[in-house]
């Protein structure tokens, strides 16, 4: 897999996370068309959130994450398993940045299915570094699950009292944030190893290839998916 890859252990068993940008996959060239925008590129993907407060905020990039179904690893016992979203099954993790546009910026992949979305998403270096070197007021969007990750990493508010206002900036990122939901989607519909049911991705021997099959299906998205 190349220096990209990062072998932990952990008492879940091995976990593998890829970093898009230092992968290497003799298949695909992924740095070509995965990466994080540079600084110069902000304005062009920038969308401006009001907020109640201070300066409006200019979201730049969306996160979100979905499980992709898995054989079970030979002596992985229960570490890849995930009971959640009513989805019983052993699967990794995939973490999907993107932007306005519905392309996938970075990837972040290879954690068991069970793991917490905002868990995931922390194990990316070049993510993290990218957050720290955001403008002020520049920020990534995500649901929920992401409070808390990074002080450039915003959510919507939670509770069964929200005021107007809080209501009303949750609907905004609504309707800003589909961009990344719809992305997943297009990617799952059109490369469909990713939504397998009864079958799942080989992963008798680790998880590695599994892993590679995500960043595959997210080149080409980007190269050839043309609907969102």
């Amino acid at each position: 897999m190349g220096d990209g890859a990062l072998y932990r252990p952990t008492p879940e068993g091995i976990k593998i996370i890829i970093n898009v940008r230092q992968s290497s996959i003799n298949f695909v060239h992924v740095y070509r068309h995965i990466q994080l925008p540079e600084l110069a590129e902000l304005r062009q993907l920038e969308q401006v959130l009001p907020r109640q407060q201070g300066h409006p905020y200019h979201v730049v990039l969306f996160i979100d994450g979905f499980i992709v179904r898995v054989q079970r690893p030979d002596g992985a016992g229960d570490a890849y398993f995930c009971g959640r979203h009513g989805k019983s099954c052993d699967s990794i993790n995939v973490q999907c940045i993107t932007d306005r546009y519905g392309r996938v910026r970075h990837i972040i992949t290879g954690c068991a299915g069970s793991t917490h979305d905002k868990t995931a998403a922390s194990w990316s270096v070049e993510l993290r570094q990218f957050l720290d070197n955001l403008p002020q007021d520049y920020v990534i969007l995500g649901d929920p699950a992401y409070r808390g990750l990074h002080r450039n990493v915003i959510t919507t508010f939670t509770g069964a009292h929200l005021t107007a206002e809080q209501q009303q900036f949750n609907d905004a990122c609504t309707r800003i944030r589909q961009v990344v939901e719809r992305t997943i989607g297009a990617s799952q519909l059109q490369w469909r190893l990713q939504q397998l049911k009864e079958n799942r991705i080989a992963a008798k021997n680790g998880v590695k290839f599994a892993a590679q099959c995500t960043l595959a299906a997210a080149v080409l998205h980007n190269r050839f998916t043309n609907f969102l």
